[in-house]
């Protein structure tokens, strides 16, 4: 799936915007159009939940450079 940048998550069947929804990105971009078009548009964005699997994905990002970082060798 895409961001969720060129469509709205309310365009989507409920079926498959509750998969859609599963997509931090998706939240995110649902939460910047709520902030930015109010109540002309219906959002769907949960910012509890985008910011803890975003802060899960960044640690676990962080962890993976700190592995990598056994396998350099600086010369």
């Amino acid at each position: 799936m895409f961001s969720g940048f060129f469509y709205l998550a309310d365009w989507l069947p409920p079926g498959l915007r509750n998969l859609a929804l599963c997509q931090p990105y998706l939240q995110a971009d649902e939460i910047i159009r709520g902030g930015i078009f109010s109540t002309t548009v219906r959002t769907y964005g949960d910012p509890l939940y985008t910011a803890l699997v975003l802060a899960i994905l960044t640690v676990f990002g962080l962890w993976l450079m700190h592995e990598a970082r056994k396998f350099l060798v600086l010369e």
